[in-house]
């Protein structure tokens, strides 16, 4: 009799290994091209969406593409971000919605813990954006620039107008300083006429508004 149950026991070890196999290699199977996005946001109850889809995993697996990944809260500003996802290559996502409640505010102050973790999330995300922001647009890898002798100098930032772009900032006192910083532009394959570009300490009298 118990020889019986420890074959029995046996018989249903191996078909729970055998499903077990199964499932696995189906999995694999069906993730076959993808990539897989790992999704870390604080508040960790916050709702995430890829595609505006909501998802109820923190790590998801996506066909190369562009996607936008978000999170909202009640309390909180939603926060959102566009990101390639390459083929083969894992990316850690880092989503942080902004306090905006005095509920919400006060949940941060007295969490010093979590607010150290969004710190570090803030700067890695950064960091992701930047070399995004370079990897679609290989100028901003050799700025900022300046050259003394022009003089001027070049830099650049987050675009307002043009979601997910960049613009130039041309900083120099002179007119031959910029027109320096058009030709340097030039020399570097890029053609200004693709940029945003905003002059410091210069204001186009033509244009209300014009940045200084």
């Amino acid at each position: 009799m118990q020889k019986k149950n420890r074959l029995n026991a046996r018989i249903v070890l191996l078909f729970i290994f055998v499903l077990g196999l199964c499932y696995f290699l189906t999995l694999s199977i069906s993730r076959v091209g993808e990539s897989k996005v790992t999704i870390r946001v604080i508040p960790e109850d916050s709702r995430v969406l890829v595609n505006n889809q909501p998802v109820s995993s923190k790590a998801v697996y996506l066909s190369a593409g562009n996607y936008t990944f978000s999170a909202e809260k009640d309390g909180f500003e939603n926060d959102s971000q566009n990101h390639e996802v390459k083929k083969g290559e894992a990316t850690i996502i880092n989503l942080l919605p902004e306090p905006t409640s005095p509920e919400a505010k006060q949940w941060l102050t007295e969490n010093p813990k979590i607010q150290l973790q969004r710190e570090k999330m803030g700067g890695e995300k950064a960091a992701l954006q930047g070399q995004e922001a370079i990897d679609k647009n290989p100028l901003l890898g050799a700025l900022p620039y300046e050259d003394v002798t022009g003089p001027f100098e070049v830099d650049y930032g987050p675009s307002e107008t043009r979601a997910g772009d960049t613009y130039l900032v041309i900083s120099s006192l002179i007119p031959q300083g910029r027109t320096a910083a058009i030709d340097w532009l030039k020399s570097q394959g890029a053609d200004p006429t693709d940029y945003e570009i905003r002059y410091h300490d210069f204001v186009n009298p033509l244009v209300t508004g014009g940045y200084r």
